[in-house]
């Protein structure tokens, strides 16, 4: 219900997080040159924390959140980030997506 709720709300799905890779991408661009000269292991970590659903079971530490928010990751993201209880690498979404067309064109054809 995360991602419909945030669609209802006006956000765009380009802009919702749907694999790992999203948030890696998006919390690198954001943090890159704010918080520290290579956030590449700090945003390693968080993503790994949104995949596993750390967020979700544990909760955000309040210095990630506030660092997040200072870096202007607007706080529906922030709010997603902490309702995943796990995330797909892109190569099993697009795999999944794969066969669900073969089987779909399989179906049609019968």
């Amino acid at each position: 219900e995360n991602a419909e709720l945030l669609y209802d709300k006006g956000v765009p799905l380009t802009d919702m997080i749907s694999c790992r890779e999203d948030v890696y991408a998006y919390l690198y661009s954001k943090l890159q040159g704010k918080c520290c000269e290579n956030p590449s292991g700090l945003v390693f970590e968080i993503k790994e924390a949104v995949r596993k659903g750390r967020y979700r079971n544990w909760g955000m530490l309040e210095e990630i959140e506030n660092l997040l928010l200072e870096c202007d990751v607007p706080e529906w993201y922030v709010e997603s980030m902490k309702k995943i209880m796990y995330l797909f690498p892109k190569s099993h979404l697009v795999a999944l997506l794969k066969r669900d067309i073969c089987n779909f064109v399989r179906m049609n054809k019968e």
